[in-house]
Parts: C-alpha cells; structure tokens; sequence
C-alpha cells in the first residue's frame, strides 16, 4: 500500500552490536524555545535525572552575583565593626564603693 506524498526511507546502513546500546524507558525528550534558540532535554522516567543544555538568564545572573557580592561585602564590614568597637565591660574594684 502507497501513501501519496510518502517515500519509503532508502536502505540504512547496517547497526552492528558495537553500535547498539541499551535505552532506559520510559525517556522523555523536550525540546524548548528561548529567547529564539532551542535547547533539548533529556530526562530519564525511571530515575527522573536530566541531561541536556539551560539556557541562562543574563538578567538573573548579575542579580544573584551582585546580591552574593553584596551579602560578602556586608558580613566583612559586620566584622570589622564589631571587632573594632569591643565594648570592655570593667567592674569597679571594691575599694572605690562608699558604704553609707
């Protein structure tokens, strides 16, 4: 039986054993637009690992590298400032307290 507008697939080349591997199932394969360029996804339905390209928010990098810039930047002067500003707590010798 012909299709019209279907061809039939010219013969493959021959698949030896070397170039025959396992597949776990079930695979799921996903394919995603962003910002115009495509990334594809493989995830594994059994152990639910991902394997694939992420595309990277520039917008949401410099964010999280400015906030940890930040958090560092503050931790160092918290520390200088309270290394700095030691408040001695002295206790007034007995000698000096009058008893009325």
């Amino acid at each position: 039986m012909e299709l019209p507008g279907f061809q039939a697939p010219s013969a493959s080349p021959p698949i030896s054993e070397s170039t025959v591997r396992s597949t776990p199932l079930p695979l799921w394969l996903l394919t995603v637009i962003y910002s115009g360029q495509p990334f594809q996804v493989v995830i594994n339905g059994l152990t639910g690992e991902v394997a694939g390209e992420r595309p990277w928010s520039k917008v949401k990098l410099a964010i999280a590298i400015t906030i940890a810039v930040l958090i560092v930047i503050l931790a160092i002067v918290v520390y200088f400032y309270f290394h700095t500003h030691v408040h001695h707590v002295t206790r007034t010798p007995s000698h000096h307290i009058h008893k009325m």
